[in-house]
């Protein structure tokens, strides 16, 4: 197309846009990744929040603004599902622009902008449908689900840095870290090059097998648990995952916090493809069951943050 053709087709929608939208703006926050060292739960918190001392397991901290308020229309849609254990109204949203939010392409990984309009906030997963010729750009995401409200720190006051989320035994994986870092199923960070492993507790399959439990005096309670744990390891070879698998069954018979409930111990091979390079990934998958009591868990967990984990400082925040 022409200049001309260009120039004509934009003018026309930025019309429609400006009719639609009758100078609407959206105010956004910007809010911090927060990774909680003892079992890698992710929290947000809001960037105003962050100064130094940092608590560990704060992500960087970069120049873009802590607020932004942008012009645009905002249309979403409302749905409402109906579960077991929650009842939610789902926001689709979609934001027109006709200006580029360039802020929005400085953030980090770790940063992201919530806008927050009537009753929820919400925040971006995708944007597409660009068009030259329109000279318009489309944001789409959804609102916050009421239950990831939790995950939201406005107040950094009232947020427990010190305390495991998990019951599980996702704690003692994380910390066998010897021979690639470890991460929770879900909870992979993007884009993440092996090697590296992901440990999958089986929701459903956590069992007690202590019929009643033992608090100690000091409230403390110790029960034995049974796991059927998933390890997923992506970028090593038959020899490397064999001697990780050898390194867990050591680490059950040096360190007493775990057993290993498996007649016998195998190795399978994943199949994870991509068809653009007609390849399979180097994926390989440990399926065992464990005991473990949950309060060697939580000592296992407070070790792990205290020498095992890969602490990263903030080393240059810009004034908030």
């Amino acid at each position: 197309m022409t200049n001309t053709t260009t120039s004509q087709m934009a003018s026309a929608l930025e019309l429609g846009y400006n009719t639609l939208s009758a100078n609407q703006t959206i105010t956004f926050t910007k809010y911090v990744r927060f990774v909680l060292p003892l079992d890698k739960y992710i929290f947000w918190i809001k960037a105003d929040q962050l100064t130094p001392p940092y608590p560990n397991g704060t992500q960087t901290v970069t120049s873009a603004p802590n607020t932004l308020v942008v012009e645009g229309s905002l249309h979403y849609l409302s749905t409402q599902t109906q579960k077991t254990d929650q009842t939610t109204g789902i926001q689709d949203v979609l934001l027109t622009t006709n200006t580029e939010i360039v802020n929005f392409n400085d953030l980090q990984p770790t940063e992201a902008y919530f806008g927050s309009y009537a009753d929820f906030r919400f925040s971006f997963s995708a944007h597409g449908n660009y068009y030259q010729q329109a000279n318009l750009w489309h944001y789409r995401g959804q609102a916050i689900y009421p239950y990831m409200e939790t995950q939201i720190i406005d107040d950094l006051s009232t947020f427990d840095t010190t305390a495991v989320v998990v019951s599980n035994s996702l704690p003692l994986w994380l910390a066998m870290n010897k021979y690639a870092p470890v991460y929770p199923s879900f909870l992979v960070p993007e884009n993440l090059v092996p090697p590296y492993i992901v440990a999958h507790i089986h929701p459903h399959e956590t069992k007690c097998l202590q019929p009643i439990p033992w608090v100690r005096k000091d409230q403390t309670v110790w029960q034995l648990m049974r796991d059927k744990v998933e390890l997923i390891i992506y970028g090593m070879r038959n020899e490397e995952a064999l001697n990780y698998l050898q390194y867990i069954i050591n680490q059950s018979l040096d360190t007493d916090s775990f057993g290993i409930l498996n007649s016998g111990f195998s190795l399978q091979d994943g199949k994870n493809i991509q068809s653009e390079i007609n390849a399979i990934a180097e994926q390989k998958v440990i399926e065992l069951d464990v005991s473990y009591n949950q309060t060697a868990v939580y000592d296992t967990a407070l070790k792990y943050i205290l020498e095992a984990l890969p602490i990263t400082y903030v080393t240059h925040v810009p004034p908030l």
